[in-house]
Formats: structure tokens, C-alpha cells, sequence
């Protein structure tokens, strides 16, 4: 095969696989089964990247590396589609379609910075482009510089007011500033712009379920739902509003749905072991925070969880052991000092248990919960003064919350502390 015709063989391949000249973010996602078509164009990139070299010059390169580079976005390997991007600029540095879709793979894998120099070079080239305005208002957004975001959404909306992606990031924007009810009329008109994107059923059922609006939530999701059945995104939040509405069974169906499209989801396993956790089902549970573990090894969270769930179990050991490893992995997480600090308490390594309850409270010095359990070891060691100190301490906190029962025991715990203390010394 000559170099032309392998060119003109890998353009009428994606051409089959219809891959078009923008990505649509709510499109992206890892495919399920890697079809014949799509492996033969695999074995036909295979020999593109042994014949780069000799096809610079080829008028047909660049525009073919960019099509490649929209099949990896849409498939989600943002490395490779970042690489073929950055070989076609090379080529073609002026095709504006290319630095907007490198930008959305930065913005994707949390580069936002990146992805606004490369909007930024979209719009040196086309300076009233919609698509380059709304993205880089929505990377700004990403870096916190609400103004500049809202300044290039509404040149985008002055461009083209019926654009629902710009509509969509507007909503985004007053959801990032809390004004919700606002929220909502901008994702309502991105829907209105365009009945088919997900990504404003999304949004609107994401806004409706933090109002507490959970029948509107469930509508709006719904439709989403309609338009796109395989939307991870949207499945994983029809979970999280049945949480919230405590059926936990059907939860449970919607997170198994959206595992079933992404088994390496950490969030997704924790999700469904926090929803088992809800329903005594611990063991089950255990289970699900495991397999965010495998997912995600350093992920904190899930070795607490799992570790909490251990206990629950009566495996106390097991229970040490994951707060072990969730504090290596992140020493000064109070919450887990503290849960290992019970444990140790339990044991009765009562030193091990005090420099826990002593990081806990370094870490979160508001919480006077650690000081709570800091006073009790301290007792049980017999240092009394300490324990006193301590409890003096922790009252003067629990009287600001207004925690009206622990502050009580602080203070009869003190009388206690100073009777056992003078006992001693008229002894």
C-alpha cells in the first residue's frame, strides 16, 4: 500500500465511524466492544505512525491526524487524541477546530490553563467563534475567574444566542455562584436550544436535587436519560436523588447501571458501598469500597470506609490495618487518626491512642470530639492534670457549638478529676 492510499484508506474509515469535526463532551466515553471496522483502522494508525515521517509534506496529513485525534477523544484516551492534536498543529497550526479540541481535551484532564492558551490561539484565528468563547469561559470558571468567564459567555450568547453549549456554561456559572433559581433559566433555555442535550438534563437535575426538589430532578433526569440511556453521568445522579429519597434498592440499580459503563469508577464502587452501608448490609459493602480500592489504590476514602465497615463486621484487626495504610497514605487526615485512635483505645494501647487523638486535634483543632477521647486515655493513664487541662479545653468548645451534653460531661468529669486530685494529695 503506497502512502496516499493508506491516507485515503484511513480517511474513508472515519468516515464509516462517522467521526465528525467537533466532540460533544457528553459523547465521550470508553467503548464497550472494539468493533471489526475499529480494528482495522487500529492496525492502519499502527502503520500511520511508522510512516510519519516520510508524509509531512502530505496535504491530506493534518486534517487526517485531527479526525484521528477526535476518535481518541471520543473514546476517551485523552493522551493519545492530545498527541495527534499537537502533530497535526505542527502540520496546520491555523485550523481553528484543532487548538478548540485540544483545549477541551486540557479542560477534560483538569488542565485548565493549558486548555485557555489553546482557546486562546482558536480565537486569534477566528475571534467571534462561539464554541472557543464558551470553553474558554468555562476553563476561567474552572480556575475560579468567575468575571472572565461570564465576560467570554456573554460574547458567545451576543454570537449565537441559541447555543446550548453556551447556555449550559452561563447555567454552570450562576450554579458555581449560588444563585440557583438563575441556574435554572439558563438550563432550561440551553434544553429549549436543543432537546437533545444531555448535558443540560444533567445540570438542571443535578441544580433541582440540591434544592431538594426531588420530583422535578427525577422528570428532568429522566428525559435526560431518554436521550441518552448509556450517559454514565446522568445514571449516577438518578442514584444519588434515590439515596436521597432513602430506596435504596432501586439506588443500588441506577449506580450497578452506570458501573456496568465504567468498572474503574473509585466513586462509583463507594457510592454503591455507602448505599449497602445504609442498608446494614455490611459485608456487601465492604465488597464495593474494595473494589474502589483496586480502582484507585491511594484513594483515602474508600480504605476508611472499608475500614469502618471491618469494624462493623467485628474485625478489629482487619479495621487497624486499612487505617494504617489511609494514613500513609494521607498522615494527617484527622478523621482516620481519630478512628484509629478508638481502636487503639478498644486495645488498650493507650499511648498509640493519645498521638492519635494528638494528630486529630492538630489537624482539626475546631473538632472537640478528639479532645473528648485525648481526656479519657488521659485519665485512664492516671495524668490527671493533663486530663484536666483537656477537659477544660473541650468544654470551652462544645459551649460555643452549643453541644449542650457533652457539655455537661466535661464539666462533672472536671469535679471528678478534682476530687480524685485533692483525694491524692490529702493522702
Amino acid at each position: 500500500m503506497t502512502d496516499d492510499e493508506l491516507l485515503l484508506d484511513l480517511r474513508e474509515m472515519l468516515d464509516q465511524l462517522g467521526i465528525q469535526e467537533r466532540v460533544v463532551p457528553e459523547e465521550i466515553r470508553r467503548p464497550m466492544v472494539v468493533t471489526r471496522k475499529r480494528s482495522r483502522l487500529a492496525n492502519r494508525e499502527e502503520e500511520l505512525q511508522r510512516t510519519l515521517n516520510t508524509l509531512e509534506d502530505d496535504v491530506l496529513l493534518p486534517d487526517l491526524l485531527f479526525r484521528l485525534g477526535n476518535l481518541h477523544l471520543r473514546e476517551e484516551n485523552f493522551s493519545h487524541a492530545m498527541m495527534l492534536y499537537e502533530k497535526s498543529l505542527e502540520e496546520d497550526d491555523r485550523k481553528t477546530q484543532t487548538w478548540i479540541n485540544l483545549g477541551l481535551t486540557n479542560l477534560l484532564t483538569d488542565e485548565p490553563r493549558e486548555a485557555i492558551s489553546c482557546f486562546s490561539s482558536a480565537l486569534a484565528i477566528e475571534p467571534e467563534n462561539v464554541e472557543a468563547l464558551t470553553y474558554l469561559g468555562l476553563a476561567h470558571l474552572e480556575i475560579g475567574e468567575l468575571e472572565i468567564c461570564k465576560r467570554n459567555l456573554r460574547s458567545a450568547i451576543e454570537q449565537s444566542p441559541n447555543s446550548d453549549r453556551a447556555n449550559l456554561a452561563m447555567g454552570l456559572l450562576f450554579e458555581e455562584e449560588g444563585n440557583l433559581p438563575v441556574a435554572v433559566g439558563w438550563l432550561e433555555r440551553a434544553i429549549k436550544a436543543n432537546p437533545s442535550c444531555v448535558g443540560a438534563y444533567l445540570e438542571l437535575g443535578k441544580v433541582h436535587l440540591e434544592r431538594g426538589d426531588l420530583d422535578r430532578a427525577l422528570d428532568v433526569l429522566e428525559r435526560g436519560r431518554k436521550e441518552d440511556p448509556q450517559q454514565k453521568s446522568v445514571l449516577e445522579v438518578l442514584g444519588d436523588l434515590y439515596f436521597k429519597m432513602k430506596d435504596f434498592m432501586k439506588a443500588l440499580e441506577y449506580y450497578d447501571m452506570a458501573i456496568n459503563l465504567s468498572m474503574d469508577d473509585p466513586e462509583l464502587w463507594i457510592k454503591k458501598g455507602d448505599t449497602h452501608a445504609e442498608s446494614s448490609s455490611y459485608r456487601q459493602a465492604s465488597e464495593a469500597y474494595l473494589k474502589a480500592m483496586n480502582a484507585d489504590p491511594g484513594n483515602v476514602e474508600a480504605w476508611t470506609k472499608a475500614g469502618q465497615m471491618q469494624l462493623l463486621l467485628g474485625h478489629m484487626g482487619a479495621a487497624l490495618e486499612y487505617f494504617n495504610t489511609a494514613l500513609t497514605l494521607d498522615s494527617e487526615n484527622s478523621d482516620v487518626a481519630h478512628r484509629r485512635g478508638r481502636i487503639y483505645m478498644a486495645m488498650d494501647r493507650l499511648d498509640d491512642a493519645l498521638s492519635d487523638f494528638d494528630l486529630a486535634f492538630s489537624s482539626e483543632p475546631s473538632n472537640p470530639e478528639h479532645l473528648y477521647y485525648r481526656a479519657h486515655v488521659l485519665e485512664k493513664l492516671d495524668r490527671l492534670p493533663e486530663a484536666q487541662r483537656t477537659w477544660e479545653v473541650a468544654m470551652n468548645l462544645y459551649e460555643e457549638l452549643g453541644k449542650a451534653t457533652r457539655l455537661a460531661e466535661c464539666k462533672a468529669r472536671i469535679r471528678r478529676i478534682k476530687r480524685r486530685r485533692e483525694a491524692k494529695e490529702s493522702a
